[in-house]
């Protein structure tokens, strides 16, 4: 508009002028998002066969996911983001591709099998799992059908509440899509498996090859005892397996690039600030000062008021000295201080007691007095009926507990110790149970709400300690930092027009040359976790551009974007020493098969004696036996051990050398399988590879086109 504006205040321009600028105002307003259809391709996190994928929903099933993880308690690294993101990827990848082929042979999931698979007579397995109780392996659908119904109830609830409600109706949905594709996959694939069927030449040639057992001796000689030298592999060779075999070097956008990174260590003087630190809590807590506000000021752990065992200490994390120290000293002790690795110790003894190790404890959390669709219950009268019978605690978990995770198993909440209690609830839960009396329930109020808790056996008493752990980390202080991140900027600014990762190599830095990455993984090189925007730093800039500093896994990375090249096919020239190594190892056969058919093998004593080597044997060998003692997977020996004439030396080319083998037997295996066994087999095994390979078969042939990098 700005244009339009300037244009109109010019009364006095040319014409051609003004259509000049028409022109370049209404390419400008392409190009800068006015029109919908650029926006919308802007937007596009990726597509298959020419359908789209907006950013927003992609990150709508990211959402969803991470909701459910956390809601199990689960939590994910960078890396592990990545890759749970490129799963979802992966997924709805697979479902587009599936509902695309699925369409166009009309199959399809209609709504009645939808409610059949939710709430009907075939639950799917997604669903069981969330309402099967893992103690008794039992589904129970009135703990499912109580979810759906609260889950549709339309009820005025706080706006806590609301959104509490709002995000399972959202998982949910998630989950009746999850249902959905997994039973269209498996019609698919049902559909194509079935198709399969094992004729009657295949069956029979089963059946009179898996009859008979064999004995037999050869000696062999393995490619890999060749030297690479012994073969020559073409360039053509090459280039000619590569366009035969495409498939197997399908990839997304790429690129190569260097990697250079100082890795951020602490310096002298961040260790000397740390041992300070923790040789101040020493002297506070030799001088009997409260050892929480000690910790909290010196360690970087806090205190933990609770008792410890002595299996709790003795793990390969705690040094032996404070193990030891722990487990010996006298209450009020207070340790030397201990080094490991980048860590200051120093403990003391606040109390020793003998307790039960852990306790086996179940609870119900009760509902307050009008939560909506809630069974009405009295506390007071619960806790009585469960102390005049304990054996019904389980029952009435199920019935009323509002702890979903521990109702499904009656309530139980598992063996505790100490430290487990109070971090499960608090040190007074903690307290509570331990001083309760086995097979007694009683009640406890927690900022969850009233509890009636049952403490059902106990272990043996062993010792237990109360200890004050403080523990001071040396890190790289900010100084410290500061004086890396300047030497690395200084080194880039001074080593502009030069050699740059020669140059690194000479300044002492570490250097990862000609590193090969994709645009889907988390981490820009090995060793470099939590480092996936330096990767799309990288997919988004040009050939030869240098990076800013970034911080990753502490350690500034700098990294010059090699040679890019988009999703389809790896390059050549990436694959290439992987071809050279597989068509070497073909070549070497050759030659060692040439080899042995030089030399005398008219026996295995004259072929051994003319390569000096020995003869090896193997016992009750069958046609479809599928690893071979000493050999691993050899066919050839297997066709060889089935057809070939008794006591004659047969030569054998395999997969990774040559073998002379010589069948001394072949018996009738009392347990081999009839013809129809041997059918209905061979059709399993058929079906099973289509189930296996056919979705990825034809996601494989999909043109899919993944621009997430350009998001995250």
């Amino acid at each position: 508009m700005a244009t339009l504006e300037k244009l109109r205040s010019k009364a006095g321009c040319l014409i051609a002028a003004v259509g000049l600028g028409m022109v370049a105002f209404i390419l400008g307003d392409l190009v800068t998002g006015g029109s919908a259809l650029w926006r919308d391709s802007k937007m596009t996190a990726f597509s298959v066969n020419g359908n789209k994928v907006r950013i927003e929903d992609y990150q709508q099933h990211v959402n969803a996911m991470n909701e459910q993880m956390r809601a199990q308690g689960q939590s994910l690294n960078s890396d592990q983001t990545v890759q749970l993101n490129n799963q979802i990827f992966g997924t709805i990848v697979s479902n587009m591709v599936l509902h695309d082929e699925a369409g166009k042979i009309g199959l399809s999931i209609t709504p009645a099998e939808t409610f059949d698979l939710i709430q009907g007579q075939n639950i799917s397995p997604i669903i069981r799992q969330q309402f099967t109780d893992p103690n008794t392996g039992e589904f129970n659908r009135a703990q499912l059908l109580t979810f759906l119904k609260q889950l549709n109830t339309k009820e005025n609830y706080s706006p806590e509440q609301q959104s509490q409600i709002d995000q399972m109706r959202s998982m949910w949905a998630e989950t009746e899509t999850q249902v959905r594709d997994l039973r269209l996959q498996e019609k698919y694939l049902g559909l194509l498996s079935k198709a399969i069927v094992a004729n009657k030449l295949e069956v029979a040639r089963e059946t009179e090859y898996n009859k008979t057992v064999q004995n037999l001796t050869y000696v062999g000689r393995r490619t890999i005892a060749l030297p690479d030298s012994a073969v020559t592999v073409a360039d053509a060779e090459i280039k000619d397996y590569y366009n035969a075999h495409k498939d197997y070097f399908r990839t997304d956008a790429g690129a190569h690039v260097d990697v250079i990174y100082a890795s951020i260590d602490p310096s002298e003087a961040d260790y000397k600030a740390a041992e300070e630190d923790i040789q101040s809590a020493r002297e506070e807590l030799i001088a009997g000062k409260d050892p929480a506000l000690v910790l909290s000021d010196y360690s970087d752990v806090p205190y933990a008021d609770t008792y410890i065992t002595a299996e709790d200490i003795n793990t390969p994390s705690m040094p032996t000295e404070i193990a030891n120290f722990i487990t010996t000293a006298e209450t009020g002790s207070v340790s030397e201080i201990i080094p490991q690795d980048k860590n200051y110790l120093v403990a003391k003894i606040i109390s020793r007691k003998q307790a039960p190790e852990s306790l086996l404890v179940s609870h119900i959390v009760l509902p307050p007095a009008g939560t909506p669709n809630a069974p009405e219950v009295n506390a007071d009268s619960l806790l009585a009926t469960l102390k005049a019978a304990p054996e019904t605690f389980a029952t009435a978990a199920r019935t009323y507990s509002l702890d979903r995770n521990s109702s499904a198993q009656g309530g139980q909440i598992g063996w505790l110790t100490e430290a487990m209690a109070t971090n499960y609830i608090g040190q007074d839960f903690a307290e509570a149970i331990y001083s309760a009396q086995v097979g007694v329930p009683f009640s406890f109020t927690s900022k969850y709400g009233r509890h009636i808790i049952l403490v059902s056996e106990a272990k043996p008493v062993v010792d237990k300690f109360k200890v004050a752990l403080a523990a001071k980390e040396v890190t790289a202080s900010t100084e410290t930092q500061t004086q890396i991140y300047n030497n690395l900027s200084s080194f880039l600014t001074s080593s502009k027009d030069k050699d740059l990762t020669q140059e690194a190599l000479n300044a002492g830095y570490q250097v990862l040359k000609d590193q090969l990455i994709s645009s889907s993984q988390p981490s820009i090189a090995p060793g470099i976790s939590n480092s996936r925007d330096i990767v799309t730093w990288t997919m988004q800039n040009k050939e030869g551009t240098i990076s800013p500093i970034k911080e990753a896994d502490e350690k500034y990375v700098v990294t010059r974007v090699g040679k890019k090249f988009g999703e389809g096919f790896m390059p050549i020239e990436v694959v290439k020493d992987q071809i050279s190594a597989l068509l070497a190892n073909q070549k070497k056969a050759d030659l060692l098969y040439d080899q042995m058919m030089s030399a005398d093998h008219s026996s295995l004593e004259a072929y051994a004696s003319a390569i000096g080597s020995s003869i090896d044997s193997l016992s009750f060998v069958k046609y479809s036996t599928t690893r071979l003692e000493g050999l691993g997977v050899e066919p050839g020996i297997n066709a060889a051990a089935a057809v070939a004439a008794l006591n004659t030396a047969t030569p054998v080319k395999g997969l990774n050398g040559v073998y002379l083998v010589n069948v001394l037997s072949r018996e009738a295996d009392a347990q081999a399988s009839d013809a129809t066994t041997i059918k209905t087999s061979l059709e399993r095994s058929l079906q099973g590879m289509i189930r296996a390979t056919a979705l990825q078969t034809v996601i494989s042939k999909a043109k899919i086109s993944d621009n997430r990098y350009n998001f995250f």
